[in-house]
């Protein structure tokens, strides 16, 4: 008995100590976190992605919510200045889903909020083109060229700290999984905008 509780203190008091020593020795902010802390502030605003259909059913109505996606958008600043909330950067009647799966329904890029941004923020601007497109994990080659029909693509402004960041391909989606559809119909399918092509900057 007493050696069961010898060993059970000195399992305790290593534990401790070894909390103790990881304690001590991880720092408190990484390097990243330092730089980032620390980098210029940009204009941006924050949006919503969403698709909706014309229909009287709960659930597709349901699984269009659920297919929701809200994320950041980087705004230069001649945008952002002209932006509301409400706004539609994008709205597209999705006209391959109507031919190929008879359903009627619009893909909309709206203006969630504009955040207050540190005046002083770079003011530069730079265009690129967007592409906001679906993709699914399917052999079916008629989903895929649906997803192609129902892309659309926009010229955008950014600020020239996050231009100079990007590469062709950048996806600003980064958790695009399109739940209710997964859900609904089982299929496996993302949100993605992508950066496809890079102009100039004017200061």
């Amino acid at each position: 008995m007493k050696s069961a509780k010898k060993v059970l203190a000195l399992f305790l008091s290593t534990t401790a100590l070894a909390a103790c020593h990881n304690e001590s020795t991880t720092p408190l902010h990484t390097q990243q976190d330092h730089e980032k802390a620390h980098a210029a502030p940009t204009y941006y605003v924050d949006v919503k992605l969403k698709q909706s259909h014309l229909t009287l059913s709960l659930k597709r109505f349901m699984a269009d919510s659920l297919n929701d996606v809200n994320f950041s958008l980087p705004t230069a600043y001649p945008e952002y200045k002209t932006l509301h909330v409400g706004e539609d950067l994008v709205d597209k009647f999705r006209m391959a889903s109507l031919l190929l799966d008879n359903s009627a329904g619009r893909t909309r890029l709206i203006v969630a909020d504009i955040p207050a941004v540190d005046p002083r923020a770079d003011k530069s601007s730079c265009k690129v083109e967007l592409q906001l497109k679906e993709s699914h994990f399917s052999l079916n080659p008629l989903t895929h060229i649906k997803d192609s029909f129902n892309a659309v693509t926009f010229d955008w402004e950014i600020p020239k700290p996050v231009n100079d960041g990007l590469k062709t391909g950048h996806d600003f989606i980064q958790h695009g999984f399109k739940l209710g559809s997964f859900m609904k119909h089982g299929s496996i399918g993302n949100w993605h905008l992508r950066v496809i092509k890079k102009y100039g900057c004017t200061p």
